[in-house]
């Protein structure tokens, strides 16, 4: 009984490997905010105007590792990078009042996810995507942040807490020999709890001030449950969700 099922085991696995292949791909392309939330406000004198995004907006740029067991099934692993574009959280328009706060986000994620393909090169692709690194630099323009007439400009860099969301993805990919050229429509879902804030820009009338603050001036950390009077801030999630389209390239490795 015992030799039966190693010879059956042996078997499925000389079956899946005589039909398995591995491939290695580049890609790129834009993601635009997608379910976008309340992030700020603008103010023209006259009216307030609620400000909607995500910060998962901008350009992703990455590799692929993918492994078909099969004609219609396989796992696939990215690893991207994103080139968050300019996001507005508040704009004061007022003559002599100018002021304006903008983010740009930096993130690098991997995405483990399950590939489901038709023989006539319609692919889908589902998984999890889970940022490993990167921050958000939010900076404040203020042209009287020094006093009348004197400019102010401040960087704060933000940082996350391990974040784990979801992908999905529909693409065509057409084939020539050992290279595949695709394109493909993705979604990603993903929220972010706020880790840490530093700043790291205190200019006030063109001149560096921020060696004359403290660490604990410069540095915060959020927590879930604060004091009254105590020196963390209050936790809060941001949403980094985008819908775009990729375009790329693969190559079979072997088969």
């Amino acid at each position: 009984m015992k030799r039966k099922i190693l010879l059956l085991a042996a078997s499925v696995m000389l079956s899946t490997g005589l039909s398995a292949q591995f491939q290695i791909g580049l890609k790129g392309g834009y993601a635009l905010g997608a379910t976008q939330s309340s992030i700020g406000y603008s103010y023209d004198g006259d009216q307030v105007t609620t400000l909607y995004g995500t910060y998962g907006e901008g350009i992703p740029f990455g590799v692929e590792f993918r492994y078909l067991l099969g004609d219609n099934f396989g796992l696939q692993l990215d690893a991207t990078y994103l080139l968050g574009s300019e996001i507005t959280n508040f704009e004061l328009l007022t003559a002599g009042f100018e002021q304006s706060t903008v983010t740009k986000t930096t993130q690098f994620r991997i995405a483990p996810a399950m590939v489901f393909k038709s023989d006539l090169g319609i692919y889908s692709r589902f998984g999890a995507i889970i940022p490993l690194s990167g921050k958000t630099v939010a900076t404040s323009k203020d042209a009287n942040g020094g006093g009348a007439g004197v400019p102010s400009e401040i960087n704060i860099e933000a940082k996350g807490k391990f974040g784990l969301g979801y992908v999905g993805a529909l693409g065509y990919e057409l084939t020539m020999g050992n290279v595949g050229i695709f394109g493909e429509l993705e979604y990603i879902g993903l929220s972010i709890k706020r880790s840490s804030t530093e700043i790291t820009k205190y200019d006030i009338g063109g001149v560096d001030l921020l060696g004359n603050l403290t660490d604990e001036q410069k540095n915060t950390t959020y927590e879930d449950v604060t004091t009254f009077g105590g020196t963390t801030g209050q936790a809060s999630s941001s949403a980094y969700n985008s819908i775009g389209v990729n375009i790329g390239v693969r190559f079979n490795i072997g088969d």
